[in-house]
Formats: structure tokens, sequence, C-alpha cells
């Protein structure tokens, strides 16, 4: 349904195509959570989400630390057996991962070899996407079902572009989400919803050690300066809620010293893929916004097409028409009556 024809042409199906018609859902996928420290997140926000989208718990694997949490006595398999055995999640495999993310996402990659993963965060609530109503923009949640068919989008446009990667939107501004737009320019893959095809020589792109704090920074310009390219969804992105406790953030609650390590880790990536990316100061943002950006790389974007059999009309998948909506397709149909007679 995907060709590289249509990708030459600039134009491809929607991924709401496969919303339409699940029988087409055929891709062949493993989900990959790197956790830490957040079994009850992780049960009440990315695997709820998971279930409630009709994803099998099968395919979900758990990636949790070998260390234990400072306020906690218990192992974390143990915990996070625990947490989804009493959650309903008992399909959930949880499996040995690393210490740090960089040391989680290796260990994840060598379990996969080279099968289609999808990794995601563990404090995802649920997937946004962006409403248009005339001058104003807000974000809503999208269609029941939409992390499958983005599954299997962006494994078959995937094998038609040669892309090894794909991710959602990591702009949660409704204004920056532009639903019928892939972009395949250099850019953040985000980690809270990303596909990949891992290249053969994954190795020697790995995250340098001690880079957890900017992993997908590294891992995005990693990919690009070594050949391999990738897409992104801009129409999309993940709910989530930033620097939660657990995770990344028990191992640096300082903000002020993890501002330093970020902006020495993004120096030492700048050196080595200068090409991709560059430090850029940003007095204005937030501690929280880290200090970087990517050379403008890569071709336009790609349009997604939205099928229309019979009269045109607009119709919306993640949410009912309002009733302004309605009367505004009433009016247009009686108008396109009075022109026929």
């Amino acid at each position: 349904m995907i060709t590289a024809a249509q990708v030459a042409r600039g134009k491809v199906i929607h991924w709401d195509r496969f919303l339409q018609r699940p029988e087409l859902l055929q891709a062949d996928y493993q989900i990959v959570i790197p956790t830490f420290d957040r079994p009850d997140e992780l049960c009440g926000n990315t695997l709820a989400l998971l279930k409630d989208d009709g994803i099998n718990m099968d395919r979900v694997n758990v990636f949790v630390s070998p260390r234990v949490a400072k306020k906690n006595k218990q192992p974390e398999w143990y915990r996070y057996l625990e947490a989804c055995n009493s959650n309903g999640y008992s399909g959930v495999k949880v499996r040995p991962g690393g210490i740090n993310l960089e040391e989680q996402m290796t260990m994840a990659m060598q379990w996969a070899g080279s099968g289609y993963i999808v990794v995601m965060s563990d404090t995802v609530r649920r997937i946004r996407t962006a409403l248009r109503q005339d001058s104003t923009v807000i974000s809503v949640p999208s269609a029941k079902g939409t992390i499958p068919s983005l599954i299997e989008h962006g494994y078959r446009l995937m094998k038609a572009t040669g892309c090894v990667a794909w991710s959602v939107n990591p702009s949660h501004n409704p204004r920056n989400l532009e639903c019928e737009k892939i972009s395949r320019k250099l850019g953040l893959l985000d980690g809270n919803l990303t596909g990949m095809l891992l290249p053969p020589n994954w190795k020697r792109m790995r995250v340098t050690k001690g880079h957890g704090l900017i992993y997908d920074v590294e891992w995005s310009a990693a990919l690009w300066s070594n050949g391999y390219r990738f897409f992104r969804y801009r129409g999309l992105c993940c709910e989530h809620q930033y620097r939660q406790e657990g995770g990344q953030a028990t191992l640096m609650n300082d903000v002020l010293l993890r501002r330093k390590l970020e902006n020495d880790a993004i120096s030492k990536v700048s050196k080595k893929y200068p090409q991709c990316l560059q430090v850029m100061h940003k007095p204005k943002a937030s501690l929280r916004t880290m200090e970087y950006r990517f050379n403008t790389k890569g071709p336009a974007n790609l349009m997604m097409s939205i099928r229309k059999p019979g009269r045109k009309r607009k119709y919306h998948t993640h949410a009912p028409s309002s009733p302004a909506e309605r009367m505004r397709r009433y009016r247009q149909r009686r108008r396109a009556v009075r022109v026929q007679r």
C-alpha cells in the first residue's frame, strides 16, 4: 500500500487507513520499554494505553535496571513483576536491563537483533493530535487504535524509503502539529514513541557511556551521520510528564548539575558529529531545555492523503464532527444541488 513510486511523488496514504481497516495490520514487532523505579507509573500510563489501543501484552518487553532504588529494598525485577501481575498485565515480559538509559537501550537492542522494535517511555498517558477550527488550534486525544496503525504505517514506509527509524513529533505545541505531514529532515527522534529496524552495524553508533541524559539527541545524530535516515510524524505527539520522579530523574535531581552535564555531553557530541549538530545557547529558555540545534538537512516533507470516496467531505478520525462542521457540509451540499439544477 506504500510504494517507492508514491514516495517519489511526495504523497503516501494516511496512517489512519489502517485505523479504518485493522485487518491490514501485518507487521511483526516487539515493544521495548526501558524503565527504573516506576512500576506503578508504567502500569497506569504506558501499559494502560497499549492495552486500550488493542496491543497484545505478549509483545511488550520491559527492561529493568539491576540496581535497587534507594527507597525500596526489593530488586527492580520483583517490583515490576508484582506490579504487572497485580494490574492485569501478566503477559508483559520483564527482562534484565542496564544501569543507565544508554545501557538499557544497548541491552534491548542486543536482545532484539535485526527485528522491528518500537521503543516507548514508561510515562506515556496518551497520543495527542491537533484539531483546527477556523483560526483556533487545540490539542486533542488521537483516535483509539492509533498506536498499532502507526506501527504498521511506519513499518511499510521504512520499507518503501529505506529509512531505519520513525517517531512522533517531540513538540507538544498544537500549532506545531501538522496532521498530514511527515518530516524527512534531520531532527530529534522522540524516545517516547519510536520505531526502528536496527542497522547491522548499530553497535558502532551506540550512545556514549554516561550520555543517557541526552540519549535521543546523540542517537539521532549518530544514525544520520552514518548514512541512515528516518522520518517523523508531525501531526502526533505523546502526552507524558517530563522528568517525573524515577528514571533518569532518580539519578540526577539537581537541575543545575543536570544542565551542566547535559551541556558537557552536547558539546562532545557536537564535536563528534559536527555535520549534524551544534551547540546553541538559549538564554531565555528554562533550565529543562537542552542547548543545541540540528543542522538543516534532508528532503522535503511527505504528505499523507486521506481516502475520500465519492463527494469530498471533511471528517475527523480523532473526534466527532461539531454541529458547525455538520451545518457547513449541509450547506455545501445544498449549494452543489442548486448549481446542478
